[in-house]
């Protein structure tokens, strides 16, 4: 079979359970309990690891001991006067993710970044290549419900032209429990690809793919001799 350059290969996981990306002490002294601290930081998409540290969530719900803010377009939140402890408890609530509870240390200023876990499917590599565009989508939930016939589809332009193709004319081919390796023929010429990627339980992902610069959530391609699939 002809190998294609692609534009990234990744390795796709599914946990969300291990420890945050990042949890840093601000620049004050451990307060004693009952001291109220700021927490500053980001929430991301539990695929963040794996797509890239722009892969974040907005609009979702922080809340740690009572104070809340909501994440804004790039994840971040800013919590003022928060009172600390040794088991402060926090939550973060979002449509699109898995809602998490827990607790924290919190006996200082703090920067946190919390992962949540997506619910809804996710483009995770694009190949295009010629008259036959490939891409890998990635179900965390372990369900396989991806929606693959007319609600699932992908729009695309060369030029003045736009046509649509619907997820019924593709073929997915299974790689594991997770993922699909999604293969679009007659998709000479396209340069700009619009998807919407739809669950059969109702959740959806969009994204929008070029030829010339690859996804908008992914990081930006690499080199052929770097990343070379099978």
């Amino acid at each position: 079979m002809t190998r294609m350059a692609p534009y990234i290969i990744l390795v796709v996981g599914a946990a969300c359970g291990g420890p945050d990306l990042l949890t840093a002490p601000g620049p004050t002294s451990p307060g004693p309990a009952g001291s109220r601290f700021t927490v500053t930081g980001v929430v991301y998409d539990s695929l963040a690891s794996h797509v890239g540290p722009s892969v974040t969530a907005p609009g979702v719900r922080v809340s740690f001991n009572g104070v809340v803010d909501i994440t804004d377009a790039a994840g971040r939140f800013t919590l003022n006067d928060v009172l600390g402890g040794s088991h402060v408890p926090f939550e973060l609530l979002s449509l699109n993710y898995e809602p998490r509870a827990d607790t924290m240390l919190i006996d200082r200023d703090l920067t946190v970044s919390l992962p949540l876990r997506r619910l809804a499917p996710l483009i995770t590599a694009f190949f295009p290549a010629g008259d036959t565009t490939r891409f890998i989508v990635v179900d965390l939930q372990s369900r396989k419900t991806v929606e693959r016939w007319q609600r699932t589809r992908a729009t695309m332009t060369t030029g003045t032209t736009q046509w649509t193709q619907y997820g019924d004319q593709w073929v997915w081919t299974p790689i594991d429990i997770l993922t699909w390796l999604v293969s679009m023929p007659n998709t000479a010429g396209a340069e700009d690809f619009r998807f919407d990627i739809h669950d059969a339980i109702g959740f959806t992902s969009h994204a929008v793919c070029r030829v010339d610069s690859g996804c908008d959530h992914l990081w930006p391609p690499r080199p052929p001799d770097e990343a070379d699939p099978a």
